[in-house]
């Protein structure tokens, strides 16, 4: 489909799906077979269409799927890390003072877990954040919302309806 217009949001360095500062790849919002002739995989359509900055996990956990909603592929993604780290997420939190207690190599190992831990649950919770709104703050100021381009606007705005609102006021907040 040649209608879709080239645009890529969030920052880069910042995965827009879980906040963790290797958000290096770019991810297809929608994907490269959805709008390619026949799932053909040419350079010019990979460089195309809405794309954002994601980190390798999210970017291959998503792999070619398709979501009506933005926000329905950023829940996913929570769902996804969700399954992945389920491990790391049943760790239970340690009291510094039971850390105290704790000498070499196990201590350690119970202060890395828990540094993963922390990390971890900063991922999964990310879509519920702050950040998660300020690093989509771009989209407000895309060209694809093009007031002469009514049809491609009103998609646009459907696909991130959950979204653009929540932006909004956090600009507003930010500016008072």
């Amino acid at each position: 489909m040649e209608w879709f217009r080239n645009f890529i949001f969030g920052n880069f360095g910042t995965c827009t799906y879980c906040g963790s500062d290797t958000g290096t790849s770019v991810d297809h919002v929608i994907p490269v077979n959805w709008f390619s002739k026949r799932g053909s995989r040419q350079t010019q359509q990979t460089g195309s269409g809405i794309r954002t900055w994601s980190c390798l996990a999210c970017n291959s956990g998503l792999g070619d799927k398709f979501f009506d909603t933005f926000s329905d592929r950023t829940f996913y993604v929570e769902r996804f890390l969700r399954r992945r780290y389920s491990r790391t997420l049943s760790c239970e939190d340690w009291e510094p003072s039971e850390i105290a207690e704790l000498s070499g190599k196990l201590k350690s190992y119970v202060l890395n877990a828990q540094k993963e831990l922390e990390l971890v649950r900063s991922m999964v919770e990310w879509r519920n954040s702050d950040g998660f709104y300020r690093n989509l703050e771009g989209l407000l100021y895309q060209p694809c919302l093009d007031p002469m381009d009514q049809k491609y606007s009103d998609l646009i705005a459907k696909y991130f309806e959950a979204e653009l609102p929540l932006i909004g006021s956090l600009i507003i907040e930010s500016n008072l």
